[in-house]
């Protein structure tokens, strides 16, 4: 039996995938891993600077970008383009006096006759051809819906389909808090993901059966049970049967993630699905 586990995330999408044998305590881990939704890659300076005979990128922090090109504020000043200002950045918000004078402070052309509607359409157009737009620091509650269902199907059908094939139960951690509407939502778009590749044993999972063959009904705090998932996923690795080689890099893989809280959650709900069948 092949069981599919997830553990629902924006940053940190957690699949398992365990292949258990006709002993229920004997399983092998086919694929393990933290997907990233969000794209919240660092942009860095790309202005080349001279260093002896060789040219390399700048590399500082990217503050501001142009048709996808990146520039640190110092960099960014030696440029053709012009650094966004408070004036530039709320000329929508303008009245017809303040609109003229920024038409006349960056001599900006207007052919038309200069109404408020055809000067804010002049500056429009100098800001897309001339001006830099701010490198934005999107946090994960800021990503639309619709981008994070996309970069969830990318993501997903780029795995490869042995992965995917022959799955018998999809595990999906059920998201029932008040405060986590988004959370719910992608539970939704990943049910319908599978459901569109004919993939329809799709089962909705208390979080709270994971620690329950481990620790029973015992009250623990949020950060407790993220330590005692860790701890009892690293005992279970341990005592997993199959080759010496492979069980020392899953081990090694688990021991050095980042996320090593969410891979134990999805794998930790594979296991107790798997002992609550058999």
């Amino acid at each position: 039996m092949k069981i599919l586990s997830i553990d629902v995330g924006i940053k940190n999408l957690a699949l398992c995938i365990i292949e258990v044998t006709s002993d229920p305590s004997s399983f092998n881990i086919i694929y393990w891993d933290v997907l990233n939704l969000f794209d919240d890659e660092i942009k860095t300076c790309q202005f080349n600077v001279k260093n002896k005979n060789t040219y390399n990128h700048c590399n500082k922090l990217a503050k501001y970008h142009k048709n996808n090109c990146f520039y640190c504020k110092t960099h960014a000043a030696k440029t053709e383009y012009k650094l966004p200002t408070s004036d530039l950045n709320k000329y929508k918000r303008m009245k017809y006096d303040d609109l003229n004078k920024i038409i006349k402070d960056y001599d900006i052309s207007c052919n038309e006759k200069p109404t408020k509607i055809n000067m804010m359409k002049s500056i429009e157009t100098f800001i897309e051809k001339h001006v830099f737009e701010n490198v934005s620091n999107m946090k994960c509650n800021e990503i639309s819906i619709i981008n994070i269902g996309i970069a969830m199907k990318d993501k997903l059908d780029k795995l490869d389909t042995f992965i995917f094939s022959n799955i018998d139960s999809i595990l999906i951690e059920n998201q029932i808090s008040p405060i986590a509407n988004r959370m719910n939502c992608i539970q939704g778009m990943l049910t319908q993901y599978f459901i569109m590749k004919n993939m329809t044993n799709i089962i909705y999972i208390s979080a709270a059966n994971k620690l329950k063959p481990f620790i029973g009904n015992k009250k623990t705090t949020y950060c407790e049970r993220k330590k005692l998932s860790i701890d009892i996923t690293k005992k279970l690795l341990i005592k997993m049967e199959g080759n010496n080689i492979e069980k020392d890099k899953i081990i090694n893989m688990f021991s050095n993630h980042k996320k090593k809280d969410d891979l134990a959650d999805c794998f930790l709900q594979a296991i107790w699905y798997n002992n609550s069948i058999n």
